[in-house]
């Protein structure tokens, strides 16, 4: 009995020790150098002053700050501004996200309950490695503000304001992760150079679309499916950066029902980006699809959309 006794204390004693382990937070960043972020800067300049930015995927943010901060929704962009007019210039992270998450906020919620080492540990590295607000005249600083998690293109604007200078920049970033539903199509060579009809005037321009189906189509092209209730006429960049800019977003090729990214618990977050059935115009399915999501999966919005061999 006193030989059972013991082991079961032992047993218990293993176990406590595995569930403080379990408790315990492992922190070990990596130097930016080793992660390729950086291939993807994209860089604008205005009026003496310069600002760089990247969005690092879920990959590259679990490698660098060895914590998987897309499981919390959390998107870190590195930024970098250079300042070169004769004042100084102070960013505003609530340009780039009005619900950005703070440095601290970000260690805090990844804490481990007896890792007190790692923890402050962590509190520092991302306090140091933060995009700090002022940028002293003829200085450079760089870091990373966290934003809540977005796929596709990240829309974000970083704000820069001084005494007497105000600076907007708009990036649209490809975020490596989804593979979007117009990610492959090779819009140039969709039709023959003579299947293309141009219009110089709107009235037969209006007649030409007038002559168009009503409805898609199956695949097969024996079922009608939703009606055509919308015409863009738009250069393909400027619809584009439109539709983010709109709150569109971009949703994964794919058939509806396959798994898409889904990161999150949240219902309606899981069907963001899933992808969406396809239906017929011009003898093949959308060429790309967005959805607008809403509060409920029920209400949400989609946009199939198809490039016809029209130009006005």
């Amino acid at each position: 009995m006193q030989y059972c006794k013991k082991q079961i204390r032992l047993v218990f004693i293993i176990l406590v020790f595995l569930l403080l382990a379990g408790c315990a937070t492992s922190f070990h960043p990596r130097p930016m150098d080793e992660i390729p972020f950086q291939d993807r800067v994209q860089t604008q300049e205005k009026e003496n002053v310069r600002v760089s930015a990247a969005v690092l995927s879920a990959e590259e943010t679990q490698e660098l700050f060895s914590l998987d901060l897309y499981k919390r929704g959390i998107q870190p962009i590195w930024l970098e501004i250079e300042n070169n007019t004769d004042e100084p210039v102070f960013f505003l992270p609530a340009g780039i996200d009005p619900e950005y998450f703070a440095p601290l906020e970000v260690a805090y919620m990844h804490h481990g309950s007896f890792s007190a080492d790692a923890n402050k540990r962590m509190d520092r590295y991302f306090h140091e490695h933060r995009m700090k607000s002022y940028v002293p005249p003829g200085d450079v600083r760089s870091g990373f503000a966290f934003t809540n998690t977005e796929q596709g293109t990240k829309r974000f604007v970083v704000d820069l304001i001084g005494d007497h200078l105000v600076r907007s920049f708009t990036f649209f970033m490809t975020v490596p992760g989804l593979k979007t539903s117009h990610q492959d199509v090779d819009w140039d060579n969709l039709y023959e150079k003579d299947d293309w009809i141009f219009y110089k005037d709107e009235a037969p321009f209006r007649k030409a679309l007038n002559a168009l189906p009503c409805c898609t189509t199956d695949a097969g092209g024996t079922r009608q499916g939703d009606p055509l209730n919308v015409v863009i006429i738009a250069r393909s960049d400027d619809l584009h950066r439109t539709l983010i800019r709109s709150g569109w977003d971009e949703t994964e090729k794919g058939v509806s029902g396959d798994n898409a990214k889904q990161s999150s618990s949240n219902p309606t977050e899981q069907y963001r980006y899933a992808p969406v059935s396809p239906q017929y115009l011009f003898g093949r399915p959308q060429d790309a699809a967005f959805r607008k999501s809403r509060q409920s999966v029920g209400e949400r919005n989609q946009l199939r959309l198809w490039l016809a061999p029209i130009q006005f």
